[in-house]
């Protein structure tokens, strides 16, 4: 034990060094996110480096103080390691990807990633939720995740806008990103639950809302998939030019999260898989079973597949 600044402090000892326990000097908290924000020159650089490789990449501060701290300053931390592995930092990438975050707290990282055109770290930061999906789903509620999956498909939207500065093979990568993301948190909440409620609105958002939510999102999954640029209709009745995905690989994985979709909203996505369904197509293995099994919840039948 030790005194600082007239308030005694605990240590623990061991084999990486001494750890503050609780509480964390906020002197400390303050250096680390003045240290990660500096500028670039060559002292900084290997100051930066060892703050980022001995300090927030420690699993002892990751799980001993990091946990501990506040929102806004988990929040800063993580932006600033994000920030550093978009300019090609990978020790702060290996950090970021340590830290256990909330909901919370990814729905505020990527609201700071939808205000540039950051498409390295909004790629990396999707893989970060990926990979704790099934954290997330099993300790979350449906609302939480509801709200982190409109975040990204709104980031999916975005990037899907035809305009005259897009970026086709960057922006189609981070596409597939962001559709095995929210493929992954839909997943893995219905295997924690064991049930396709478990994600379900609060009554709050039992409403048209929640409807004409599944409804634009699975229209542009369908304007993904498509071959040429689609028009889509937001619920402003506004008109969007659609870039359709470009790699096989990736509209099977839009059409694999269509599927999802249709399982949690059967009465409003039915009616979006007619489109996709083609003999040529590669949707036939997904599309057709789920069409038959949840059409008529839409007061659909084999005969409109037909047709």
């Amino acid at each position: 034990t030790t005194n600082l600044v007239g308030r005694k402090r605990s240590y623990s000892f061991g084999s990486e060094g001494a750890v503050v326990l609780d509480p964390y000097p906020e002197t400390m908290v303050q250096t680390i996110v003045t240290v990660l924000q500096s500028e670039n020159d060559s002292l900084s650089d290997i100051f930066r480096e060892e703050v980022v490789t001995g300090v927030v990449g420690s699993s002892l501060w990751i799980n001993g103080v990091f946990t501990k701290l506040d929102v806004s300053v988990r929040t800063a931390i993580a932006n600033c390691l994000l920030k550093l592995r978009s300019n090609g930092n990978d020790s702060a990438g290996i950090a970021l990807h340590s830290l256990k975050l909330t909901i919370g707290e990814f729905k505020i990282l990527l609201e700071e990633c939808g205000k540039t055109t950051n498409l390295v770290g909004l790629t990396f930061l999707t893989d970060c939720i990926r990979v704790q999906a099934p954290d997330l789903g099993g300790g979350s509620s449906g609302e939480m995740m509801l709200d982190l999956i409109e975040v990204l498909f709104g980031q999916l939207l975005t990037l899907s806008i035809l305009s005259d500065d897009t970026n086709d093979g960057g922006s189609d990568y981070t596409r597939f990103s962001l559709l095995q993301t929210i493929l992954a948190l839909y997943q893995s909440t219905m295997t924690t639950k064991h049930s396709r409620h478990s994600i379900a609105p609060s009554k709050r958002r039992r409403s048209n809302s929640i409807t004409s939510d599944f409804s634009l999102h699975s229209s542009l999954l369908v304007a993904l998939v498509a071959t040429t640029p689609q028009t889509l209709n937001d619920d402003n009745s506004k008109s969007q030019l659609i870039q359709p995905l470009s790699s096989q690989k990736t509209k099977s994985t839009a059409l694999m999260l269509l599927t999802h979709l249709c399982a949690l909203h059967p009465k409003s996505v039915v009616k979006y898989l007619l489109p996709v369904i083609s003999p040529e197509g590669v949707a036939l293995n997904a599309i057709v079973p789920a069409f038959c099994r949840h059409a008529p919840e839409a007061n659909l039948s084999i005969t409109d597949l037909i047709k």
